[in-house]
């Protein structure tokens, strides 16, 4: 999307395919954890929460680029999955490992040496907005925090990855109030100086 390199394109789709042929569990959704990348050849049937979330970025991307209803379905089922079996909705959190059913957890850490818990805030956020901007073509509100400065600040934003010109600032509210000082196509908040706090910025796809 920012280079226009087909060559990337070309590798995401090869190893999407590849995981769909190989290490993607058919009846229950969502890849499998370990498998080996040149035979395809799976070493254990468990799901770990990594993989999952993954799943979920690489599948919305691809779709939003290409249109194949392929990636969409792994985004589905792969979010599916990860709502109904690693999500801790009684506690909190996502756990480690399961198998391949969601049924049983193999781990029931919540964190170690690899898993924090922003993983899990990033993949809601990317669904969020993934979901709404790129498929649903649906405005999304952010809310971003700036401290007060002393000098004049002119900041773009870029909350997803997107082409140029694809993504418009629609509104901006701070304390409550409708604020004016932005430029909408090349998303560039205008902060005064001695202005912070935070402010809801509503973002949408361009036309």
């Amino acid at each position: 999307m920012l280079t226009g390199n087909e060559e990337y394109l070309k590798y995401a789709r090869y190893a999407l395919e590849f995981i769909y042929k190989f290490g993607w569990d058919k009846e229950n959704g969502s890849p499998y954890s370990y498998g080996d990348s040149i035979s395809g050849n799976l070493l254990n049937q468990s799901k770990d929460w990594w993989t999952v979330e993954q799943a979920i970025n690489a599948g919305l991307i691809n779709y939003y680029i290409t249109g194949n209803d392929l990636y969409l379905k792994m985004a589905d089922q792969a979010i599916d999955f990860f709502t109904k079996n690693i999500v801790d909705w009684k506690y909190g959190g996502t756990f480690v490992l399961t198998d391949r059913t969601g049924k049983t957890k193999l781990s029931i850490l919540k964190g170690d040496y690899w898993k924090a818990g922003y993983y899990t805030i990033e993949t809601g956020y990317c669904i969020y907005t993934y979901g709404n901007l790129y498929i649903h073509k649906k405005p999304v509100k952010l809310f971003y925090m700036f401290e007060k400065g002393e000098k004049e600040r002119n900041i773009q934003l870029t909350p997803i990855a997107i082409e140029k010109l694809k993504l418009i600032i629609k509104s901006i509210k701070h304390k409550g109030k409708e604020y004016r000082n932005f430029d909408s196509k090349k998303r560039i908040l205008n902060i005064a100086p001695g202005i912070g706090g935070k402010f809801e910025i509503e973002f949408d796809a361009a036309e």
